[in-house]
């Protein structure tokens, strides 16, 4: 969903995902600095989102920290851990079911929504945080790191 993060930005939102970490540093420390710093991550939901460890624990660590959480649809999926459910199962999904962009008019009208929910938390949120406002697009892949 490369798509996805490239028009987020081109709207004026900053974002970042597990894959732009840097080459040598700690994917969970760099992650974790950066969600920090943000107001509103929006996991990517897929079947390997669902199978990564790291995307659980990213998820985890979004909710613990009071993030605000908008899931978009990627690929269809059979189950979601019980872990991530309890996490996403008080979040508006975007779209409700089914994946985000089957038409290139449904991924107009779903990120044009998504782009909706994103300003209105920037606007409520600026009097919380100085810093820019960034989106974490989570990508389903675990990110790695080298040494």
């Amino acid at each position: 969903m490369w798509r996805l993060h490239k028009r987020l930005e081109q709207k004026g939102f900053a974002c970042f995902n597990g894959k732009q970490v840097p080459a040598g540093e700690d994917w969970r420390v760099w992650w974790a600095g950066k969600t920090l710093t943000c107001v509103v991550v929006v996991p990517i939901l897929s079947p390997p989102f669902f199978d990564s460890e790291a995307c659980c624990d990213e998820l985890t660590f979004a909710k613990n920290k009071s993030r605000i959480i908008i899931p978009v649809g990627a690929e269809p999926y059979g189950t979601c851990p019980p872990a991530m459910d309890m996490i996403l199962m008080r979040t508006n999904r975007i779209p409700p079911a089914g994946p985000f962009d089957v038409t290139e008019e449904d991924f107009e009208r779903n990120f044009e929504q998504l782009c909706g929910l994103l300003a209105a938390h920037k606007v409520a949120n600026a009097k919380k945080t100085a810093s820019t406002q960034l989106v974490h697009t989570a990508s389903g892949h675990a990110p790695t790191s080298t040494s």
